[in-house]
């Protein structure tokens, strides 16, 4: 399982670091802080993009 930090998450999902450490506090993107720097996994990554698209698909109805 490979971990990611806020800088690659946030290229990967095309926002601000900062974007990604606000969600990370309001537990709108699971991850782990384990001491200082936020980690999260492809899973979390996944599932945070899923409930993107679940909410997507939900608005268009």
């Amino acid at each position: 399982m490979k971990l990611y930090i806020v800088s690659e998450v946030a290229t990967i999902l095309r926002r601000n670091p900062e974007v990604i450490r606000r969600m990370a506090r309001e537990g709108r993107l699971t991850g782990s802080k384990n001491g200082r720097p936020w980690t999260f996994t492809d899973d979390d990554i996944d599932a945070f993009i899923e409930s993107g698209r679940q909410k997507t698909s939900q608005e268009k109805k």
